[in-house]
């Protein structure tokens, strides 16, 4: 509770107007160096706060009358909180590294020590295994860093690389005039900006610069795609998921998977964006297949919590795309999507778990005629259903809505493609909601009753986010 409260002051203070001077520190904590809260920070602050609050409603409320009930829980989440609440204020890329790292182990122990079958040791392996070889080469991108500008603050970074990209005395001469092709995806707005590049190029051919920093890129990329997670990197997200506890699979889809973004947000952009344009044809390929190779999984999906974790992979697959594409429109798009996909990915599998509570298997063969014994669930379930496609009025809708208006204005040819993952997630979505439903009642239903009092709070409390307070929480 102390820690919950300590947040809330720092969501206060931003509220009050504090954080829109994104260059005001606003206290250090010992060995973490500055602590800074703008808007991107604060948003994914809030959602923390959220996503915090309906894990303690599940872990004292209906979780515990179904073993989920762990005073170590209780210590996890209040540890997680205060870390993800530095991690998204620390303003050095070397301190979010080092957080990030903290936080990885609390929920390897949630997965391994109160996951639901024996395969949660090979599912929390493969998921510490895979976060920490991204994190080793975004290690040693730190480590050229921290040799080459002597920091790893942010600003400072910054400043320094822009400093010595005009420097004359690293030789900003020669100009080409030829433009390939695959610039019209929206990273040069001008002839100005184009010409500023073409001298990098040349400055990369007399000097390692530009060679150095393009591997620095790479690690970073690298490592936070692997978070995200990116195509091929996804491997252990949906067994993770499987195997998690209902809070590890909350924690999981709601604000962890975020890190990747919002690292790529808040890190890669100030430093290095001009430098992606190397890796931007197979990142934008990476991206795609991401979408529709998500969205066709999931159709495929027998069990349900496979199903929530590869409907998460599809909508990350749009946040990266629209990362990867210049202006301010598509950052502020990425961001809307990643609060949106916590609030809603959060809220299905909740919905998944109190079905699997009723009827003792996640497999969806044996989930059916739901609505005859819970009628006010399948309600519920109906509203979380549109919300997942992105119905309008519900906050996917404006996540989603924004994302492919910026992709649309800065590429004809990858915005046919991705709005392939409309018709796909509503496939899926309404194939979920229909084989729960309706049909007759399965045999495998162990109680027939509607939502109790303690599940009925945690619907309401999602449901009342998401449709109704969700525009206004992302318009913060």
């Amino acid at each position: 509770m102390i820690a919950m409260s300590f947040t809330l002051v720092l969501v206060v203070l931003c509220a009050s107007g504090f954080w829109e001077e994104s260059g005001t520190r606003l206290f250090e904590v010992y060995g973490l160096g500055s602590m800074n809260m703008d808007s991107i920070s604060f948003r994914f602050i809030l959602l923390t706060v959220w996503v915090m609050v309906l894990c303690m409603l599940v872990y004292k409320g209906w979780g515990s009358r179904h073993g989920f009930l762990k005073v170590e829980k209780g210590i996890v989440l209040v540890g997680l909180l205060v870390l993800l609440t530095l991690l998204f204020m620390t303003q050095d890329i070397l301190y979010f590294y080092i957080l990030f790292e903290i936080i990885v182990v609390p929920v390897y122990f949630l997965i391994n020590i109160w996951g639901s079958r024996e395969e949660r040791r090979v599912a929390s392996s493969y998921f510490f295994i895979l976060t920490l070889v991204g994190s080793l080469v975004m290690l040693i991108s730190l480590i050229q860093l921290q040799l080459i500008l002597g920091g790893t603050l942010i600003p400072y970074v910054a400043f320094y690389v822009r400093f010595l990209l005009e420097s004359e005395e690293i030789g900003l001469y020669a100009v080409y005039r030829e433009k390939p092709e695959f610039m019209d995806l929206g990273w040069f707005e001008d002839e100005m900006s184009l010409e500023f590049y073409l001298k990098l190029v040349s400055m990369g051919k007399g000097n390692s610069s530009l060679f150095v920093y393009n591997w620095i890129l790479f690690g970073l990329l690298l490592g936070f795609a692997i978070k995200l997670p990116v195509y091929p990197f996804h491997i252990y997200l949906p067994q993770a998921h499987v195997e998690a506890p209902l809070i590890g699979s909350i924690l999981l889809a709601g604000i962890l998977l975020k890190i990747g973004g919002y690292g790529f947000i808040r890190f890669i952009s100030p430093m290095l964006l001009w430098n992606l344009f190397y890796f931007l044809p197979i990142c934008l390929c990476m991206g795609i297949f991401n979408v529709v190779y998500g969205g066709l999984n999931t159709l495929r999906q027998v069990d349900g919590k496979k199903l929530v974790a590869y409907s998460s992979v599809a909508h990350m697959g749009i946040v990266f795309v629209a990362l990867l594409l210049k202006g301010d429109e598509s950052v502020n798009a990425s961001i809307y999507l990643m609060v949106a996909h916590g609030f809603v990915s959060s809220a299905l599998f909740t919905v998944v778990t109190i079905l699997y509570l009723r009827f003792n298997t996640r497999i969806l063969h044996y989930w059916r005629g739901i609505l005859m014994t819970s009628p006010i669930f399948v309600v519920l379930f109906f509203v979380l259903t549109l919300a997942n496609i992105a119905f309008p009025t519900t906050v996917n809708f404006m996540g989603e809505f924004i994302s492919f208006i910026s992709i649309g204005q800065q590429s004809s040819l990858i915005f046919p493609i991705l709005a392939l993952s409309l018709v796909l997630s509503g496939a899926y979505s309404i194939y979920f909601f229909n084989r729960v439903a309706y049909g007759q009642i399965s045999s495998y239903m162990s109680y027939a009753r509607d939502v109790a009092w303690s599940e009925l709070a945690s619907l309401l409390y999602v449901k009342y986010f998401v449709v109704i307070l969700g525009y206004s929480f992302l318009n913060l």
